[in-house]
């Protein structure tokens, strides 16, 4: 399989409370994106991506970011492609402000 979304949604964020929004295990190279467009001054957003290296390690951060809506040029955010050859998580938890929508998606750019 090439390009393609493999999991997506709306999540509603509650404060504090973090979320694992979407697992896959099929080997690949993938790209998470979420869509900010919906928070507002005073919101902060923290998304992180999880992988493992060997199959019997626990999934650990590969990428992460903290935004504040007032600090973005843009509402959509996107990881860098992340190879994963066991298990890829995408996640996110709001830190500060009012819960908003994120509309998310997970893409498989290539499949090993």
């Amino acid at each position: 399989m090439a390009l393609g979304t493999v999991g997506s949604g709306t999540h509603t964020c509650v404060l504090d409370t973090p979320a694992d929004l979407d697992t896959e295990t099929v080997a690949g190279i993938y790209v998470a994106q979420w869509n900010l467009e919906l928070n507002v001054k005073l919101d902060i957003t923290r998304l992180y991506v999880k992988t493992k290296v060997l199959t019997g390690d626990t999934a650990a951060i590969v990428f992460e970011g903290v935004y504040a809506n007032d600090l973005l040029n843009s509402p959509i955010i996107q990881s860098p492609p992340i190879l994963s050859m066991h298990s890829i998580t995408m996640s996110i938890e709001q830190t500060d402000g009012t819960g908003r929508n994120v509309p998310w998606a997970l893409v498989r750019v290539a499949e090993l």
